[in-house]
């Protein structure tokens, strides 16, 4: 594509990929978005482990859509593309993800130097937020961080136009 030092923008599992590319390749990029980065900051809940497990192993569409509403925040109601988007991630009951999330030491988080934005939604379910958010802050030499109200894990679907301009 010919595009040098590019901005990185990643939603949960590629809000992990994302902070990897920081960590393990800073000359290749600029900055680094991530939008609730799954596994980065906190570790991950056994409820999280439960349902994602459940949903992959026997997949179903009342489990799919289960799992779907339970990322969302209090009142969200899915779209026809986030619910496409899931279907595809979930591959017919075919775990796709390769490489687990897992969480960044502190010394890992020290060194990514890039300028980087964290966007986390008030109503997490996978993690900790809050926790989250602090740890980014006190540990990442150029990181801004928000909170987002009244949002859950899937923050680009449930809002849009605040994660667009905020980026």
């Amino acid at each position: 594509l010919g595009i040098e030092n590019p901005h990185l923008v990643g939603l949960s599992y590629g809000g992990f990929l994302t902070i990897n590319m920081a960590s393990y390749f800073p000359d290749l990029i600029d900055k680094i978005v991530m939008l609730a980065p799954v596994g980065v900051f906190e570790r991950l809940t056994l409820m999280f482990y439960i349902k994602v497990l459940s949903t992959v192993f026997f997949p179903s569409e009342g489990r799919l859509n289960s799992f779907m509403k339970w990322l969302s925040a209090d009142g969200f109601e899915e779209n026809e593309t986030f619910e496409k988007q899931m279907k595809l991630a979930m591959g017919k009951g075919k775990a796709r993800i390769t490489v687990p999330p897992s969480r960044f030491s502190d010394e890992e988080l020290q060194g990514i130097e890039k300028p980087a934005l964290l966007l986390v939604g008030d109503q997490e379910v996978i993690y900790n937020a809050e926790r989250a958010v602090e740890r980014a802050k006190h540990l990442m030499p150029d990181v801004e961080t928000e909170l987002i109200p009244d949002c859950g894990h899937v923050i680009a679907t449930e809002k849009p136009d605040f994660v667009n301009n905020r980026i």
